[in-house]
């Protein structure tokens, strides 16, 4: 129900997950004249995003309150007083396969793909192959299935590993790079999903967990 901002006199970072999936944004151009840290309710993050237009922003932590300041606009929301999970204990560190792909062709085809999976899992499958993605789903309970496969930059080791559909489209769409990266290791830990190409002020990393597939156990 929050996001979390660590707030550095170099570099600010900002974490928010639902169990699922992971965002973790790394800012060197946000910065306090002192360390802090708190947890931003997101309904009132969301507030801040449509209300404040100017390019600068000032944020102020006072308490239990923190506010957001631009231009004459001002959004004051209370903190949520928690402890916030240890979330780099779950962003994988040996991720060894890495492929790259475009991020509006993979996305146009797990829109169309995940038409066919179940209604209960939405499930699809991605087989890595070299230099080609396979992405696939069925629906025993319908007997329905679908399949595409779409070049990419991929040379390891073959690998099939599962994702939740729908997971999966909006890591895509909430990345405005044209391609992606994403990192593997082994099909049943989380895949990391990176811009192909960022700016020097920003590092931005996503996590999405895996879901089981009946090939593996």
């Amino acid at each position: 129900m929050g996001v979390f901002f660590d707030i550095g006199e170099e570099e600010s970072r900002i974490v928010a997950t639902d169990g699922h999936r992971l965002v973790r944004l790394v800012r060197s151009d946000i910065s306090a004249a002192k360390p802090v840290s708190f947890i931003a309710p997101e309904k009132a993050l969301t507030l801040v995003s449509k209300t404040l237009d100017e390019a600068d922003c000032e944020m102020v932590v006072t308490g239990d309150h923190v506010s957001f300041q631009s231009g004459k606009t001002c959004v004051i929301t209370r903190l949520i007083n928690e402890q916030y999970p240890k979330y780099e204990s779950v962003i994988p560190r040996e991720n060894d396969k890495t492929l790259k792909i475009n991020r509006e062709q993979m996305l146009s085809t797990v829109k169309r793909v995940s038409v066919f999976s179940s209604s209960t899992t939405r499930q699809v499958r991605l087989q890595l192959k070299i230099d080609e993605i396979v992405i696939s789903a069925e629906d025993l309970d319908m007997s329905s299935e679908a399949r595409e496969s779409i070049g990419s930059e991929y040379s390891d080791e073959p690998m099939e590993i599962g994702f939740n559909a729908r997971y999966l489209m909006d890591v895509l769409n909430n990345i405005d790079d044209p391609e992606v990266v994403f990192e593997f290791s082994t099909p049943n830990r989380a895949g990391i999903v990176r811009p192909s190409d960022q700016d020097d002020q920003e590092d931005m990393l996503m996590l999405v967990m895996p879901v089981m597939l009946n090939s593996y156990s």
